[in-house]
């Protein structure tokens, strides 16, 4: 089990990511030389491991590890989003550590059949666009790490489409075939 990681500045930090990680040219799939592979199925599981020193680190969700964060159980190295999140600002980014451009942001997208109406869809989009502002609801959803910013059909489509070409490229680089 290697041991603990010893603090670096900024600048080593980033000298030795760029050393020891090979990343695909677009740099957004945590690459699988950070950790090793473990035979851990769930997330569950893989928190349970690293809180009992099993295992030196994880990739998960904000809402997974806040509590053992705000307990200081479990340290937050980074984000793996572009920015940092609401309910850990402290934590920099992955980009901001160590490799710059790194982005695996979560989005959720809400969907409606192909053929509805245009004017359906845009008012749809208003009407969720106001939900989102509501009090209540951001109450309910920013402590648990999501940031809500409702971008609409438009854009939908085009990060899905920008994340099809970016994935696609590392799975074709990675050589990874489906099981």
């Amino acid at each position: 089990m290697p041991g603990p990681i010893p603090a670096r500045s900024r600048s080593e930090r980033r000298a030795s990511a760029r050393r020891t990680i090979s990343l695909p040219p677009c740099s957004t799939v945590p690459p699988r030389s950070i950790s090793p592979t473990c035979p851990i199925a769930a997330r569950p599981p893989a928190l349970n491991d690293l809180l009992g020193a099993q295992i030196p680190l994880i990739w998960a969700t904000p809402n997974a590890v806040i509590q053992f964060v705000e307990t200081g159980k479990v340290k937050a190295l980074a984000t793996a989003s572009a920015q940092r999140i609401a309910i850990l600002p402290q934590v920099p980014t992955v980009a901001e550590n160590a490799i710059p451009g790194f982005d695996v942001g979560v989005w959720f997208a809400i969907a409606a059949p192909a053929k509805t109406p245009r004017d359906i869809v845009e008012r749809l989009g208003k009407e969720i666009v106001e939900i989102t502002k509501l009090p209540d609801v951001q109450k309910r959803l920013l402590p648990l790490g999501y940031d809500l910013r409702f971008a609409g059909s438009e854009s939908l489509r085009d990060l899905i489409a920008t994340d099809h070409t970016r994935y696609g490229t590392v799975i074709r680089d990675a050589g990874i075939a489906p099981n």
